[in-house]
């Protein structure tokens, strides 16, 4: 199966602060090499978000242009990005390079404005040393934010999941009686395993 890795980097104002515009152009280098010597088959799309999502259009042997910071993050837009991203049954990843600038207010209306059943992994990557990653937190599937010195782990988290959010554990009770059926259990076992 075809796995797509969108790569959504922050290009609003406050990255211009602490050389986080930089850090920026250089994870997304490390995502490109990454990816190349690890996941191949992986279809690898860049995008620029500020007040607009657009895609960051690259040959394959160029280099990832220098950033300019400037505006305000448009948390809608990435919203509607996120829902124009479904195609067919095919999960979407997306890593989400950010400081996560915003009010709770604001994450918790990106995330209404999701629709409930897509087929979309987000999984927010803090930048920079004052970044949000509390707030971040807010809006990734399974609560789950990487730092932006666990780049490595962040692609290979993202790329290992799966379409659920998550798994529910079986009960304690369930486990020491021997109820737990024999297909969650099964699905348990090849979660723990992928």
């Amino acid at each position: 199966m075809n796995q797509h890795l969108n790569v959504v980097v922050d290009v609003s104002g406050s990255m211009t602060e602490m050389g986080k515009i930089m850090l920026q152009q250089t994870l997304c280098r490390f995502i490109r090499q990454w990816t190349a010597a690890n996941a191949p088959a992986v279809t690898l799309k860049f995008y620029l978000w500020e007040q607009q999502v657009t895609p960051l259009l690259l040959d394959p042997l160029q280099d990832i242009p220098p950033f300019t910071a400037a505006g305000r993050a448009d948390w809608q837009a990435l919203a509607t990005f996120c829902t124009t991203l479904q195609q067919d049954d095919v999960l979407q990843r997306v890593l989400l390079l950010t400081d996560g600038s915003a009010s709770g207010k604001t994450l918790r209306a990106f995330q209404a404005a999701l629709p409930p059943q897509t087929a979309l992994y987000l999984c927010p990557v803090a930048t920079g040393p004052d970044a949000d990653s509390q707030r971040l937190a807010e809006i990734a599937n399974n609560a789950r934010v990487f730092v932006a010195e666990d780049i490595a782990a962040a692609i290979a988290h993202v790329l290992r999941n799966k379409r659920e959010r998550f798994l529910m554990p079986a009960s304690l009770n369930e486990i020491r009686i021997g109820t737990v059926s024999k297909q969650s259990a099964k699905d348990a076992e090849d979660d723990w395993n992928d």
